[in-house]
């Protein structure tokens, strides 16, 4: 039987195709991979930005930061976002091309618009630092 809609694929079915599309597009052995999650209890408090990269190297950074006790979900999306970037240059090393994986989709639309003039300061700094 052939799965036609992604409904229809089971959690590891979903998650072994991701995983296979993620590396065809950008290879684990030359690409830094950066996760990123910025949460707030109940959408308000106990604010945090976390961060993981993966070097092609083989290496693994973890970092963590309290970004507040009472904010916005969207205003931890955002401070992890920024996090995440100031973090990539400690872990960057010779390697250029990085990915970062969010669900911020409303900090994407907002850095669009130049909404975010830190963040987006920070992403050029960041491009044209090698």
């Amino acid at each position: 039987m052939t799965v036609r809609h992604i409904a229809d694929q089971n959690d590891i079915v979903k998650r072994n195709n991701t995983l296979a599309m993620i590396e065809d597009t950008f290879p684990a052995k030359s690409w830094i991979y950066v996760y990123k999650n910025g949460s707030a209890t109940d959408a308000v408090t106990d604010v945090k930005a976390d961060t993981v990269i993966f070097t092609p190297g083989g290496e693994n950074f973890e970092f963590n930061k309290a970004t507040g006790n009472y904010c916005s979900s969207y205003f931890a999306k955002t401070q992890a976002l920024i996090f995440a970037i100031d973090r990539i240059e400690d872990c960057r090393g010779d390697h250029q091309q990085i990915v970062i994986f969010t669900e911020a989709k409303s900090v994407l639309e907002a850095l669009q618009v130049d909404i975010l003039p830190d963040f987006t300061r920070k992403l050029k700094l960041l491009l044209l630092s090698h």
